[in-house]
């Protein structure tokens, strides 16, 4: 029986994984039909630059990143003090990324994932908040 809950929970796992990427894909080859005004500097960053990232229920994250080969891109992890926690780099040729981070030893807080390029910037935020134990009192008498 535990065999099969495990089994259900990695599938789950896979099945938010792929979502995540397919909508990445979507959103990254959807046909735009209306004629863009902006010059290219100027358009949305998320053409430059997209972030999907997920919790899995056994605390990891995934990041999945996707960038034009123009240039290099930093993935960081910083706790609510700013400081640096985790750092991978993707060079200018490495358009897609996808990484499992680990999270099961940060304590309670705030932290920040940040994908950063030349000239954009993509944060997001999440908190580690430990469940509250409740204490039951027994009462005996002899």
């Amino acid at each position: 029986m535990k065999s099969h809950t495990i089994n259900s929970a990695i599938l789950s796992n896979i099945k938010w994984f792929i979502a995540a990427i397919l909508l990445t894909a979507t959103t990254a080859f959807a046909d735009n039909k209306t004629k863009d005004a902006k010059p290219a500097a100027e358009k949305n960053v998320a053409a430059a630059l997209e972030v999907a990232a997920f919790k899995t229920v056994n605390n990891k994250i995934w990041v999945s990143v996707r960038k034009s080969e123009s240039a290099c891109a930093n993935l960081s992890l910083r706790n609510a003090k700013g400081s640096l926690l985790y750092r991978q780099n993707m060079s200018k040729k490495q358009t897609d990324m996808v990484t499992k981070l680990d999270i099961s030893d940060l304590e309670d807080g705030t932290y920040q994932l940040i994908i950063e390029t030349k000239g954009h910037t993509v944060t997001k935020n999440f908190q580690i908040l430990s469940p509250s134990v409740e204490v039951t009192r027994v009462l005996t008498v002899d």
